[in-house]
């Protein structure tokens, strides 16, 4: 018995002594790994910290600061505020392609910090790998005198090139302002096919937004010259520099108004259309650049505040006002919607499906004119294609669409010699919507055109021998009724003056 009770106490003793061993040996063996990974980042915050004077922190709502310009060669470092891991990487989500050094390729734990020395030129847009939704802008200047940066934009790789141009863009405005950047801007619209088929409005966006960062923040837009070279491609510069003012700055309607009037005031004999394009803006900027997320899929929750704001921007109860405003915010929803953010994504069943249960016919129509410019990317860029999503839709519904689709696919057609053929194309679809889908071309091409330019290619498409005769006068007025918002009335009629005379109706008016 006492043989037992021996034997049994080594036996115990031995369990705990290999017990305390293995634990022993796993806290040396986790702890050695943390200290190693810690000693990474030590080292790296010791040997680089020191000689960072900028610093990006991921917070709760987002990387702060948003937006950086730093020199190249200079190093930033990246702190977790929140209490989750980051893992700050360059777009594009998830390949991290367009600076793919740009990536500690690893999570960064809550108060753990990175830092990443920028040794390329250009605008590099990134985000949080864990979050992407959560996204931020470090731009790279050169800091070598007469360094040229369009060297570097000679890639093959087109997602290169385009990263390489806004970082050029961006860097004609940091040092030599405004309308020397859109001198930039209409070199590279003339002379590179790609710049000018991947939506010269999104580019003209996105200088708007530099322009917010780097001169308007928090300052006086009454005291900015605003030069003509501005409205080129839609008007997209101001829509990006409105969208944030709005946005950031969270003036109340009044307020907001009365910028878009006093804009409209001072601007209006120059850029016609820049007091509606103002409106149009608001909206973007009543729409949360990200929403909250008890809202996200939630089209009516995410909709109800910007709409009433919408609803209320007339002072006189306008209803051209109202609807640009509300264009406005259904353009940032279809933005969500088309790159499935948030929550939202495409119904593949029923593309219009968030349309057609908007409770006002106001909202369908501004819903349906935004969401119809992405419907190409789901109808192969056909527009035969896009008449088949509508076959049950009422006239006026079905017409704002083939209109709004046709000028959306004749901005990535750009590059392309002969625009008649679309014409054909218009030709081909069902009479209601022939007409409708001949003077959506026309707006693209004036939309989308030549900076400064934008009527020529408008004018030889209304020439084009494949437009019947009928329809020439209805092309060349609904040319002219587009420029009116681009146009001074002196330049206007130096248009009017190639038209022939048989099709001038509009220049009278």
């Amino acid at each position: 018995m006492k043989f037992r009770i021996k034997k049994t106490v080594r036996s115990l003793v031995l369990l705990f002594s290999i017990l305390f061993i293995v634990f022993f040996l796993s806290f040396s063996i986790i702890k050695g790994g943390r200290e190693g990974l810690q000693s990474v980042l030590k080292t790296s915050s010791s040997d680089i910290s020191s000689k960072s004077k900028f610093v990006v922190e991921l917070r709760d709502k987002g990387f702060f600061p948003e937006k950086l310009s730093i020199k190249k060669g200079e190093t930033v470092t990246f702190i977790n505020k929140r209490n989750k891991p980051f893992w700050p990487a360059s777009n594009t989500h998830p390949q991290h392609g367009i600076y793919p050094e740009f990536d500690p390729k690893r999570p960064i734990e809550p108060n753990q910090i990175w830092n990443f020395t920028f040794d390329r030129v250009g605008k590099w847009r990134y985000h949080d790998h864990v979050a992407p939704y959560l996204s931020g802008v470090i731009n790279v200047i050169s800091d070598i005198a007469g360094e040229n940066l369009e060297d570097g934009c000679k890639s093959d790789d087109a997602n290169k090139k385009i990263a390489c141009w806004d970082s050029l863009l961006s860097y004609t405005l940091e040092t030599k302002g405004l309308k020397e950047t859109f001198k930039s801007f209409k070199k590279l619209y003339e002379t590179e096919d790609i710049f000018r088929g991947t939506s010269c409005h999104r580019h003209a966006h996105e200088l708007g937004e530099d322009f917010y960062g780097v001169y308007l923040k928090n300052k006086n837009l009454a005291k900015i010259d605003l030069p003509l070279e501005t409205i080129a491609c839609g008007y997209g510069f101001y829509h990006g520099f409105f969208e944030h003012m709005f946005r950031d700055e969270e003036p109340d309607i009044k307020k907001a108004r009365t910028i878009c009037d006093n804009l409209g005031k001072k601007y209006s004999d120059k850029m016609p259309g820049i007091r509606m394009n103002c409106y149009h803006a608001m909206g973007h900027g009543f729409m949360p650049s990200i929403p909250d997320k008890n809202v996200w899929g939630n089209p009516p929750a995410v909709l109800a505040v910007p709409m009433k704001r919408c609803e209320g921007v007339s002072a006189a109860n306008d209803q051209e006002e109202i609807q640009k405003c509300l264009e406005g915010v259904f353009n940032v929803l279809t933005d969500w919607i088309t790159s499935n953010s948030y929550g939202f994504s495409p119904d593949k069943s029923d593309y219009f499906d968030v349309c057609r249960k908007q409770p006002k016919r106001s909202y369908a129509l501004a819903c349906y004119f935004e969401l119809s410019m992405r419907i190409g990317m789901y109808a192969d860029e056909d527009l035969v294609k896009v008449a088949a999503f509508i076959k049950n839709l009422d006239d006026e519904m079905a017409k704002l669409i083939i209109h709004s689709a046709a000028a959306a696919l004749i901005e990535v057609r750009l590059n392309q010699d002969d625009l008649s053929k679309y014409i054909t194309i218009c030709y081909s679809l069902e009479e209601r919507l022939r007409k409708e889908c001949t003077k959506g071309l026309v707006l693209g091409l004036v939309a989308h055109g030549d900076p400064g330019d934008e009527y020529k290619r408008g004018l030889n498409f209304c020439a084009s021998s494949k437009l019947l005769e009928k329809d020439k006068e209805l092309c060349f007025n609904n040319l002219i009724i587009f420029l009116k918002s681009f146009y001074t009335k002196e330049k206007l009629n130096k248009v009017c003056d190639l038209i022939d005379k048989k099709y001038r109706q509009m220049c009278s008016i």
